[in-house]
């Protein structure tokens, strides 16, 4: 709690002679992750409730990034995670911006990572990407064709999902679905063999 307050102080500019000194955020040559991961152990370690990290936000923003936040309507103003996604897209190098984008092209589910933790990182870049990189459509391509499983992609096209949420739940039931009917084929085989 006390590492909290003296991040929120600094932040603030109080006790602190030169401006130069502060905490938090600023413009583009400060690195946004540590700023956001400074914020959030800030915010978790006051065990602030997260639907009012948004007060501690905007108190942390200075110069340009402060006059981009007041230029943000008011809905998006007062949600932590998507004034978060704005600011990366408005100062975040160009460089760094790319490399968000080819990671995100390149997601693909691993081998022992769930269907939910595939669609939950694909989700995640996707917010960090700009919003005209890839309509729903495509999205919902993209997560079925880079799914681990063949049999979970192919199970999971035939009932044509209009959206990730439905192809999520879709390829979720599937999954359980193989793999419960999976130790009975290999028992079966064990049969056959013996």
């Amino acid at each position: 709690l006390l590492t909290a307050l003296r991040f929120l102080q600094a932040a603030q500019g109080n006790n602190v002679k030169d401006s130069g000194t502060r905490v938090g955020f600023s413009d583009s040559s400060q690195s946004l992750d540590d700023f956001y991961t400074q914020l959030t152990d800030a915010c978790t370690s006051a065990a602030l409730p997260y639907d009012q990290w948004w007060n501690v936000f905007k108190l942390v923003l200075h110069k340009s990034a402060r006059s981009f936040w007041n230029g943000l309507p008011n809905e998006e103003r007062r949600s932590y995670k998507t004034t978060f996604v704005r600011l990366r897209q408005y100062f975040e190098p160009h460089t760094r911006q790319m490399d968000k984008i080819t990671e995100y092209w390149n997601c693909k589910q691993g081998a022992s990572q769930s269907v939910e933790s595939y669609a939950e990182r694909l989700t995640h870049l996707r917010r960090l990407v700009p919003k005209d990189t890839e309509s729903e459509r495509a999205l919902v391509h993209r997560f079925l064709t880079n799914l681990y499983d063949p049999r979970v992609t192919s199970d999971v096209h035939r009932a044509y999902p209009k959206s990730l949420e439905d192809a999520v739940s879709k390829a979720r039931q599937s999954a359980a679905l193989l793999g419960r009917a999976e130790p009975a084929a290999e028992t079966r085989r064990q049969v056959l063999l013996n």
